[in-house]
């Protein structure tokens, strides 16, 4: 599943997402923030099962780890370590590319399953 929102339907506050057989859903905005996109699909599809596999994430043209089929960088953790901003992640494909100015922490704290963990 991923987020394939237009601007024009961020303007009208709604949010679409497709799923891996290009079928594809639109729900309020408001929905996905509070309960998040998995759930929010689940409420709106309860016969939708997710895809677990996890998609690759890249950093400066290396792959540097995987995140979850169903994270999403809008509801990601808001933690003290970590603040998401927008322009941090941006998905290109089948995987989301990591802003080069993200340090490992960031990485850690946003979710993203590191190959090569920080030894600190």
């Amino acid at each position: 599943m991923r987020d394939i929102t237009t601007i024009e339907e961020q303007m009208k506050a709604l949010r679409t997402f497709e799923f891996a057989d290009g079928s594809r859903i639109t729900l309020d905005d408001r929905m996905v923030r509070t309960y998040g996109a998995l759930r929010a699909v689940q409420m709106a599809c309860p016969d939708w099962q997710p895809d677990h596999s996890p998609i690759p994430v890249y950093q400066s043209g290396r792959m540097i780890g995987t995140l979850s089929q169903l994270w999403d960088h809008t509801t990601a953790r808001n933690t003290m370590m970590y603040q998401p901003r927008p322009g941090d992640f941006r998905r290109e494909g089948d995987r989301w590319i990591a802003d080069p100015m993200l340090g490992p922490g960031d990485l850690l704290h946003a979710g993203v399953n590191m190959i090569d963990k920080p030894e600190w």
